[in-house]
């Protein structure tokens, strides 16, 4: 039909100013978090690589204990044979 062709655009626009009449009208931050946000990359920063070098040693810890079991396994089998 025509007329539903024509008068589809109509229903885009009620779309359209449906969202705009549901947008927010102000947003609202807390000071004092925006505050320690705004201040702390410092921080965050020193506690990122604090993290990885507790990560670091822990998984250096891993591979020794590894190599440690695993040397002990050959010895293990070497006196076995």
């Amino acid at each position: 039909n025509n007329s539903t062709t024509l008068t589809r655009g109509g229903r885009v626009y009620a779309k359209k100013r449906k969202a705009k009449r549901a947008q927010v009208e102000e947003v609202v931050f807390d000071p004092t978090a925006r505050h320690s946000f705004l201040t702390g990359f410092h921080k965050r920063k020193v506690q990122r690589r604090e993290h990885a070098v507790a990560e670091a040693k822990a998984y250096e810890r891993q591979e020794k204990l590894d190599m440690r079991r695993e040397r002990r396994e050959q010895l293990k089998d070497q006196f076995t044979e």
